[in-house]
Protein backbone atom coordinates (compact mmCIF):
# COMPACT_ATOMS: atom_id res chain seq x y z
CA UNK A 1 0.00 0.00 0.00
CA UNK A 2 1.43 3.67 -1.04
CA UNK A 3 1.81 5.67 1.82
CA UNK A 4 -0.80 8.57 0.18
CA UNK A 5 -3.33 4.66 0.72
CA UNK A 6 -1.85 4.56 4.37
CA UNK A 7 -2.61 8.09 5.19
CA UNK A 8 -6.10 8.06 3.33
CA UNK A 9 -6.98 4.73 5.47
CA UNK A 10 -6.14 5.85 8.72
CA UNK A 11 -7.89 9.40 8.26
CA UNK A 12 -10.79 7.00 7.23
CA UNK A 13 -10.77 4.98 9.94
CA UNK A 14 -10.72 7.42 12.47
CA UNK A 15 -13.76 9.64 11.20
CA UNK A 16 -15.79 6.05 11.09
CA UNK A 17 -14.00 5.81 14.77
CA UNK A 18 -15.65 9.09 15.76
CA UNK A 19 -18.93 8.46 14.10
CA UNK A 20 -19.71 5.46 15.76
CA UNK A 21 -18.99 6.88 19.06
CA UNK A 22 -21.79 9.07 19.28
CA UNK A 23 -24.54 6.93 17.12
CA UNK A 24 -27.37 4.68 17.55
CA UNK A 25 -26.08 1.34 19.42
CA UNK A 26 -22.80 3.20 20.43
CA UNK A 27 -19.81 0.50 21.46
CA UNK A 28 -18.14 0.74 24.82
CA UNK A 29 -14.71 3.30 24.11
CA UNK A 30 -11.71 2.81 26.56
CA UNK A 31 -9.07 4.42 26.29
CA UNK A 32 -5.92 5.02 27.88
CA UNK A 33 -3.32 7.76 27.51
CA UNK A 34 -0.32 8.53 28.51
CA UNK A 35 0.71 11.62 30.80
CA UNK A 36 3.03 12.62 28.01
CA UNK A 37 0.34 12.93 24.92
CA UNK A 38 -1.36 15.49 27.26
CA UNK A 39 1.67 18.11 28.08
CA UNK A 40 1.90 21.14 25.52
CA UNK A 41 5.05 21.05 24.17
CA UNK A 42 5.06 23.26 21.40
CA UNK A 43 1.95 25.53 19.68
CA UNK A 44 -0.76 27.66 20.68
CA UNK A 45 -1.99 27.14 24.43
CA UNK A 46 -5.41 27.58 22.75
CA UNK A 47 -5.46 25.02 21.00
CA UNK A 48 -4.09 22.45 23.60
CA UNK A 49 -6.90 23.61 25.85
CA UNK A 50 -9.37 23.14 23.23
CA UNK A 51 -8.22 19.23 23.04
CA UNK A 52 -7.82 19.21 26.66
CA UNK A 53 -11.49 19.73 26.93
CA UNK A 54 -12.68 18.00 23.89
CA UNK A 55 -11.37 14.79 26.09
CA UNK A 56 -13.28 15.81 29.10
CA UNK A 57 -16.52 16.41 26.76
CA UNK A 58 -15.99 13.15 24.77
CA UNK A 59 -15.45 10.82 28.76
CA UNK A 60 -19.31 12.38 29.45
CA UNK A 61 -20.17 10.25 26.72
CA UNK A 62 -22.41 6.78 28.65
CA UNK A 63 -20.21 4.60 26.33
CA UNK A 64 -16.57 6.13 26.64
CA UNK A 65 -13.77 5.72 29.22
CA UNK A 66 -11.00 7.58 29.96
CA UNK A 67 -8.31 7.18 31.92
CA UNK A 68 -4.63 8.98 32.06
CA UNK A 69 -1.11 7.02 32.82
CA UNK A 70 0.73 9.13 34.72
CA UNK A 71 4.35 10.16 34.35
CA UNK A 72 4.90 8.42 37.74
CA UNK A 73 3.30 4.66 37.18
CA UNK A 74 5.61 1.55 36.97
CA UNK A 75 5.61 1.00 33.57
CA UNK A 76 7.62 2.66 30.42
CA UNK A 77 6.70 5.08 28.06
CA UNK A 78 5.73 2.79 24.78
CA UNK A 79 3.10 2.83 21.99
CA UNK A 80 -0.24 3.32 22.44
CA UNK A 81 -3.13 1.50 20.90
CA UNK A 82 -6.91 1.29 21.07
CA UNK A 83 -9.78 -0.69 20.98
CA UNK A 84 -13.54 -1.11 20.47
CA UNK A 85 -15.69 -3.04 22.26
CA UNK A 86 -18.15 -4.94 21.26
CA UNK A 87 -16.45 -5.43 18.45
CA UNK A 88 -17.66 -3.66 15.50
CA UNK A 89 -17.50 -5.97 11.97
CA UNK A 90 -15.84 -3.01 10.38
CA UNK A 91 -13.83 -1.97 12.60
CA UNK A 92 -12.64 -5.11 14.57
CA UNK A 93 -8.49 -4.32 15.30
CA UNK A 94 -6.27 -2.81 17.22
CA UNK A 95 -4.60 0.23 15.99
CA UNK A 96 -0.82 0.36 17.41
CA UNK A 97 0.67 4.25 16.89
CA UNK A 98 4.21 4.17 16.50
CA UNK A 99 6.66 7.21 15.61
CA UNK A 100 7.42 5.34 12.23
CA UNK A 101 4.38 3.76 11.48
CA UNK A 102 0.98 2.75 12.47
CA UNK A 103 -0.05 -0.81 12.70
CA UNK A 104 -3.78 -2.51 11.84
CA UNK A 105 -4.01 -5.33 13.79
CA UNK A 106 -7.02 -8.07 12.97
CA UNK A 107 -5.85 -11.33 13.49
CA UNK A 108 -7.25 -12.60 16.96
CA UNK A 109 -4.47 -13.56 18.43
CA UNK A 110 -2.56 -10.16 18.04
CA UNK A 111 -5.98 -8.69 19.37
CA UNK A 112 -6.34 -11.44 22.76
CA UNK A 113 -2.56 -10.47 23.40
CA UNK A 114 -3.58 -6.29 23.41
CA UNK A 115 -6.29 -7.19 25.33
CA UNK A 116 -4.54 -8.54 27.98
CA UNK A 117 -2.19 -5.60 28.24
CA UNK A 118 -4.96 -3.44 28.00
CA UNK A 119 -5.74 -4.82 31.43
CA UNK A 120 -2.95 -4.51 32.64
CA UNK A 121 -2.50 -0.71 31.63
CA UNK A 122 -6.20 -0.22 33.17
CA UNK A 123 -4.88 -1.82 36.31
CA UNK A 124 -2.08 0.91 36.71
CA UNK A 125 -3.68 4.04 35.54
CA UNK A 126 -5.47 6.78 36.87
CA UNK A 127 -9.22 6.39 38.01
CA UNK A 128 -11.28 7.15 34.68
CA UNK A 129 -12.85 10.95 34.02
CA UNK A 130 -15.93 11.44 36.01
CA UNK A 131 -16.99 15.02 35.57
CA UNK A 132 -20.12 14.95 37.81
CA UNK A 133 -17.91 13.72 41.01
CA UNK A 134 -17.57 17.07 43.24
CA UNK A 135 -14.21 17.30 43.92
CA UNK A 136 -14.83 17.05 48.00
CA UNK A 137 -15.49 13.59 47.51
CA UNK A 138 -12.36 12.43 45.70
CA UNK A 139 -9.89 10.75 48.06
CA UNK A 140 -7.40 9.34 45.58
CA UNK A 141 -5.30 10.63 42.45
CA UNK A 142 -7.50 10.53 39.20
CA UNK A 143 -7.66 11.53 35.69
CA UNK A 144 -9.55 14.33 35.62
CA UNK A 145 -7.35 15.74 38.63
CA UNK A 146 -4.33 15.04 36.14
CA UNK A 147 -6.06 17.08 33.25
CA UNK A 148 -7.23 20.29 35.42
CA UNK A 149 -3.89 20.28 36.95
CA UNK A 150 -2.55 20.72 33.01
CA UNK A 151 -5.34 22.85 31.86
CA UNK A 152 -4.54 25.44 34.46
CA UNK A 153 -1.41 27.38 32.92
CA UNK A 154 -3.08 27.16 29.69
CA UNK A 155 -5.69 29.56 30.76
Amino acid sequence: MSLLGLRRRQREFRMLRQKILTGENAPRFHAIIHEAALRPSMGDHELMRAQLLRLVEASRLPNVTLQILPFDSPIAFGTGFLMIEPRVADLNMTLVSHVEQTLYLEDPASIARYDEHFAGLEAMALAPIDATAAPETRIAKHSLGLIQRILYPLL
